[in-house]
């Protein structure tokens, strides 16, 4: 089986790093942005999807994962993990 890392696929802090992290264990990086924009996501993402959604991709983000593990954040994180 492949590993995708996924998040919200910006280009700072602990979602760069969750890309980083997939590729280092040779798997793909996803990225589920807040924003339409393609450019926002971070560099080593492999999967952009552009919602324009803003905080309501929290509920994509983690319906459609296997297993979520949440970083101590803020309220965009709090509020994906409570979903």
């Amino acid at each position: 089986g492949g590993w995708v890392g996924g998040g919200g696929g910006r280009a700072r802090g602990v979602m760069r790093a969750a890309a980083a992290g997939a590729h280092g264990a040779g798997g793909l990086a996803g990225g589920v942005l807040y924003e339409e924009d393609r450019a926002r996501a971070a560099g080593g993402v492999d999967i952009v999807i552009p919602t324009g959604m803003g905080a309501a991709r929290n509920i994509i983000n983690v319906l459609s994962s296997d297993v979520v593990v949440a970083c101590r954040g803020t309220g965009g994180t709090l509020s994906g993990v409570s979903r």
